[in-house]
């Protein structure tokens, strides 16, 4: 007894001394951490003045000597380290107005267009941590990234981004990353100022860059991306709406959605795409010449055979049709002449006869699909 008391009490002062080391380190390391740098009023004069000086010295370098990028390439480095700088402006939202003042966004927007991918990308995401909509939450100011966002509009900050998405090649990880920097700010507009994205529709080729985007066979991050912004897009827009219909976008979406007819999702980040892609055609379909050009696209036969399919996206279409069908007597004579008809009544008395049974759904969901 005496033996085990002993190596009890052993243990237990091994303990003692393990917590006082690792609280003797803990101290060290906070000791020796640099203090996080606190963006003020004067930092940001400096931080813009020199940033100017830099892209001054890079447009001389890259003049002067065009046929050696060698001799520029020093020049560059500064100025991505200098744009790198920038971001601590991102923990000081009350400082965005003076930013906004002193031309900031204008000479972030310049860099948009810059030759070197790099410098443009690096702008890119000094856009988006500006913009962030979750740091921004934490600020009381308001009127900064208003005004923010209204210069960056200004200045044609929209139209630049829109390009250079289309020059990336998402083969190389830092465009891939680009390409995800530039949904973001996009995202974040939607938050800031809804209003912008119908700017962004009017003045860019956005829908078309996301529909071409989103044709691209395999899936990763950045294709669930853009089904989101897509959504985003036309999810209270019926401006955006109407510009989707006229860029095809109907006929585009039916052949995305076309490729699940017969198919189920593979894990949750599918699902959400093709839910973004459905939610897309019924958002659509508020329009009556987007429920038009439903029609001519044979989209009405296309849901009934998804529902007649039984797989995931029979859920989905089902809801497609009750947008479809709303105040269109073009979209019910098809809808019935395609067996609609035969095939939904059934699903009132059982419907795992049109959903699939080894589902489970809460009684919501039920509810949801009596509804439509």
């Amino acid at each position: 007894r005496k033996a085990a008391a002993a190596e009890e009490e052993d243990e237990e002062e091994e303990v003692e001394d393990a917590e006082e080391d690792g609280e003797m380190n803990i101290d060290k390391m906070l000791e020796e951490a640099e203090p996080a740098e606190i963006m003020d009023l004067p930092q940001l004069k400096r931080l813009v003045i020199a940033l100017e000086r830099k892209i001054s010295r890079n447009q001389e370098m890259r003049i002067k000597h065009a046929d050696e990028p060698s001799r520029f390439m020093e020049s560059e480095v500064e100025l991505f380290e200098e744009i790198s700088k920038m971001q601590t402006l991102a923990t000081a939202p009350e400082l965005y107005s003076e930013f906004v003042k002193l031309g900031g966004p204008a000479k972030v927007v310049q860099l948009l267009d810059h030759e070197n991918n790099d410098i443009a990308l690096a702008a890119v995401e000094l856009v988006m941590e500006l913009t962030d909509t979750e740091a921004l939450a934490e600020s009381e100011s308001e009127e900064g990234p208003t005004a923010l966002v209204a210069a960056l509009v200004e200045h044609a900050f929209l139209e630049l981004l829109v390009r250079n998405l289309a020059r990336l090649d998402e083969a190389d990880d830092d465009a891939q990353k680009g390409v995800y920097n530039s949904l973001s700010i996009i995202e974040n507009l939607s938050e800031l100022q809804p209003e912008a994205l119908e700017t962004l529709t009017e003045k860019t080729d956005i829908i078309s860059w996301l529909f071409k985007r989103l044709l691209v066979k395999t899936f990763e991050q950045n294709k669930l991306f853009c089904s989101e912004i897509l959504s985003i897009l036309c999810q209270t827009s019926a401006v955006n709406q109407r510009r989707v219909g006229a860029a095809d976008g109907m006929d585009r979406l039916l052949q995305l959605v076309a490729a699940w007819k017969k198919k189920d999702p593979k894990d949750g980040e599918e699902v959400e795409l093709v839910e973004n892609l459905f939610n897309v055609l019924c958002s659509c379909l508020m329009l009556p010449e987007n429920q038009a050009a439903m029609v001519e696209g044979e989209g009405v036969e296309l849901m009934v055979l998804m529902l007649q399919a039984r797989k995931f996206a029979a859920r989905c279409a089902l809801k497609v049709l009750d947008y479809a069908l709303l105040r269109n007597t073009a979209s019910c004579q098809r809808f019935v002449n395609a067996m609609g008809l035969k095939t939904l009544f059934p699903g009132f008395l059982r419907p795992s006869s049109i959903f699939q049974s080894k589902q489970k759904e809460g009684r919501g969901g039920v509810r949801e699909d009596e509804e439509h």
